[in-house]
């Protein structure tokens, strides 16, 4: 009796020690897949962007905004939220390209008279001549 069970021990032993060692090999497999691919992926979600009416000058604009994104343009172009992006790439790494793929797109409607974007005061509050 005693040797049955001794026996159904290392049986359990033996087949659990091959699954450990059948499982880190397509672990190692995945890893290396990965490496060899060269490729890095970033995925950007926004919310749904607000559109409200604004009256400047006379005039009424449509400000759109997107939570937790800034708004940026160049003076008299569109003012847009504008999402910038630094990504760590390992060392010596040339970059052969770069891709957008674009989820869905939202149809928001049409005819917006999107607000523009002013020109730049100095925080010393000296407008100069030519602004």
């Amino acid at each position: 009796m005693v040797k049955k069970n001794k026996k159904s021990l290392m049986g359990k032993v033996v087949c659990a020690i091959l699954i450990l060692m059948l499982s880190s090999l397509s672990v190692f497999a995945v890893s290396e897949r990965e490496i060899e691919s060269n490729k890095v992926t970033v995925t950007y979600l926004f919310d749904i962007p607000i559109i409200e009416k604004l009256l400047m000058g006379g005039k009424v604009y449509d400000r759109v905004a997107l939570p937790g994104v800034s708004n940026a343009a160049n003076p008299g172009e569109p003012w847009l939220p504008v999402k910038g992006a630094y990504i760590l790439l390992p060392k010596d790494t040339k970059v052969d390209k770069i891709s957008v793929e674009p989820n869905k797109m939202l149809c928001l409607g049409s005819d917006f008279d999107i607000e523009p974007a002013g020109k730049p005061i100095p925080l010393n509050g000296k407008i100069s001549a030519d602004s």
